[in-house]
């Protein structure tokens, strides 16, 4: 089956395809060739195609090297704002053109089409053709045509100091230690400690940064300032303004460097000419209880099921069903589900179908929706990314979605009758029965239950009411959804995407930061084989961390996606070890604990580091008082006397050492020892030392 947007190879020509329109009455393709700088569609009709396929010319392809994952839901920089504006400038500029496709892609009146439209909008025809292009070629949605942009910003340039501190905002304002804007005069002080730390093998960067600290950053009565420059605004300056690796190689070598600085690794038909042309969604809270997995005796409320119902063929396209409430995050998880394998789903279920009973419901042209989750900003790569226009209703008028609010109601009276625990309308009137207490489902159970109500509607349900065409009646086409699906599909406006597409289109984006420790998002450390190849967290370690875009389901944060360079395909990011410990949790969980170890952590930074400078302050005030102290001698010896004495020296010192350490159990020893009458030697403790270390000289001698 060929479907509008899909892409296929033609061997013998070596060249990729993609189908931007299907005729009427389904006879004629046409497509174009994706890499062609000059080419348009061309018209190849469905019989030639399909018997390319059967003899092995023509080959289907998934990936789709134009795809890319625009999102406009995250935060825009200047320049990528412009970009967005153009593009909807040029979209806004063509959109005439391809609703009158048929005009369009006939070369006859292509030509007159296009220089009468180029003369109302007072652009060039060739502008026009090159949109045109660009719009066939990359996938026919408005992020089509966004020019190729990967390395947007302002990366290296400073920003001027004010009143207000630069760099991201302060997270704790009431702790203290929050840095402070770095001027030029600090800048000088800040080189003095680089000087110190390059000059000096044995300092560390840390450590010039609290000799500077102890030097220029105290009052008059010697306490440390309560405003001054962090560690982390002195390390970026070195950082910034020196190469890194090779300063570190030349200070400590490249074993040390190796060692230490490696990463860390009307009428519902109004206008409806086939399947896939609009669809409905909606939810509604079942009417049963449900119970838990784990303990079929906990209750555990009502589930939440959503439809998403074909208007033309009453088609139950796509399902869900949840226990949180209506939310965007549900309702994409039916959409999902819409265009995804439907085989693979009911397995997941214990239910075997063949393709045929349930077949993928691509992507439709409109969806029709209740202001509610669709109006929210998280919709917008709906909209943008996959080129599906939402049609929002007003609240409380279920009667503009009536298809599939009838596909609620006839699901709920087909089953009300045999599952336990459902609500009757009785349940709240005094003396009715609790139906809570007759839960018995959990809901894998119910899913399993809905599913097959829902292959029954697809594949036998009989519409009586459904009004048939003349050629369905004349073809013999029953008004069973699945009959008039497949009939319909040679008129339809369903459009084929790749699942993997369609969920990354779904998945919120969040800021991450490239470290040593990996890829850190949200509190939260992920790898990925790209990151490993390219080094970026050996980089990150010595030049600092950089920020980049990430992919992250908020419901498991066990995988994170890192989109690619050029924004055609993904990473898988897993977690690393200091992170596994939340592997499996949800992110509002994840930010909980973060939140409160940063809190923790952060409130004891100042103290300890108060206690690192005046420590370094203390111990060179001890060693400037006791160097001036210390007594000069008048015996003056050579050097090579002074080193010969080292082991005596050393001999001597320690036998002092162990005669004071000595211990005494009995107290009042000289007492005991004048009492006794105890003979005191004459030989003189000096000579006593000298003559024990003079024997033990000769025992060494001996021995060697």
């Amino acid at each position: 089956m060929f479907f509008k947007n899909r892409l296929f190879l033609l061997k013998d020509k070596n060249s990729t395809f993609r189908i931007v329109h299907i005729d009427v009455d389904y006879s004629v393709c046409y497509c174009i060739d994706i890499f062609t700088k000059k080419g348009l569609p061309i018209p190849m009709t469905t019989l030639q195609l399909e018997y390319l396929e059967r003899i092995g010319q023509l080959e289907f392809i998934d990936k789709d090297p134009h795809l890319k994952f625009f999102r406009k839901d995250f935060e825009l920089n200047e320049r990528e704002k412009k970009h967005w504006v153009k593009a909807k400038e040029n979209y806004d500029l063509i959109m005439p053109l391809i609703e009158q496709s048929n005009t369009l892609l006939n070369s006859k009146l292509r030509g007159k089409f296009i220089k009468e439209h180029a003369r109302i909008q007072g652009v060039s025809e060739k502008h026009i053709y090159h949109t045109l292009r660009r719009y066939w070629q990359r996938g026919m949605c408005e992020g089509a045509l966004l020019p190729d942009y990967n390395n947007s910003g302002a990366p290296g340039v400073e920003r001027v100091a004010g009143d207000v501190k630069r760099g991201r905002p302060i997270k704790y304002p009431h702790l203290k230690n929050n840095g402070t804007n770095v001027t030029e005069a600090i800048k000088k002080i800040f080189k003095v400690g680089y000087q110190l730390y390059e000059s000096e093998s044995k300092f560390s960067l840390y450590y010039s940064y609290k000799e500077i600290m102890n030097r220029f950053f105290r009052d008059k009565n010697g306490e440390l300032l309560e405003v001054r420059p962090s560690f982390d605004e002195y390390s970026y300056y070195y950082k910034k303004d020196h190469d890194v690796v090779e300063k570190i190689k030349n200070k400590e070598g490249e074993n040390i460097f190796n060692l230490k600085h490696r990463a860390i690794l009307g009428s519902s038909m109004e206008g409806v000419v086939g399947p896939g042309d609009v669809y409905q969604i909606d939810s509604t809270t079942a009417n049963i209880y449900l119970v838990s997995e784990d303990n079929k005796n906990n209750i555990i409320g009502r589930p939440v099921i959503y439809f998403i119902v074909d208007v033309f063929s009453r088609y139950i396209a796509g399902m869900y069903i949840a226990l949180e409430g209506p939310s965007w995050q549900v309702a994409s998880m039916a959409l999902i589900n819409m265009a995804g394998d439907k085989v693979e789903y009911c397995k997941r279920f214990g239910i075997d179908i063949e393709e045929e009973q349930w077949k993928s419901g691509g992507l439709p042209k409109t969806i029709i929706a209740d202001r509610g989750e669709f109006a929210s900003l998280k919709s917008d790569p709906v909209i943008q990314n996959l080129n599906i226009h939402v049609e929002l209703k007003p609240p409380f008028r279920a009667d503009l979605k009536g298809i599939v609010e009838q596909s609620f109601n006839v699901t709920h009276e087909r089953v009300k009758p045999l599952l336990p625990g459902f609500v009757l309308p009785d349940h709240r009137l005094r003396g009715g029965e609790d139906y809570r207490l007759d839960a018995k489902l959990t809901l894998k159970e119910f899913t399993n239950v809905i599913i097959k109500s829902v292959l029954l509607h697809n594949n036998k349900k009989l519409l009586k009411s459904y009004v048939r065409e003349n050629d369905m009646i004349h073809d013999n086409i029953p008004p069973i959804p699945n009959q008039l699906w497949n009939w319909g599909l040679m008129n339809g406006k369903l459009r084929y995407v790749e699942e993997r597409f369609l969920k990354m289109a779904f998945l919120p984006e969040y800021s991450a930061r490239i470290t040593e420790y990996g890829i850190k998002v949200e509190g939260l450390h992920y790898v990925c084989d790209r990151a490993t190849k390219e080094f970026w967290f050996d980089k990150a370690r010595i030049n600092g961390k950089r920020t980049i875009k990430i992919c992250l389901d908020p419901r498991d944060v066990t995988y994170a996606y890192l989109m690619n360079e050029t924004k055609t395909d993904f990473e898988l990011c897993t977690l690393l070890p200091r992170s596994m410990k939340y592997n499996g949790l949800t992110l509002e969980e994840v930010q909980y604990f973060e939140k409160l170890n940063h809190m923790q952590i952060y409130s004891y930074e100042r103290e300890s580091e108060d206690a690192e400078i005046n420590y370094v302050g203390e111990i060179n005030d001890y060693l400037n008082q006791t160097m001036t102290n210390k007594p000069k001698t008048s015996i003056s010896i050579s050097n090579a006397e002074a080193v010969r004495n080292i082991k005596p020296n050393k001999n001597k010192e320690k036998l002092k050492i162990q005669k004071t350490e000595a211990f005494r159990l009995v107290e009042n020893t000289e007492e005991v020892l004048r009492d006794e009458n105890l003979e005191t030697s004459s030989i003189s403790e000096t000579s006593f030392l000298n003559t024990l270390i003079a024997n033990q000289e000769v025992n060494i001698r001996g021995r060697k």
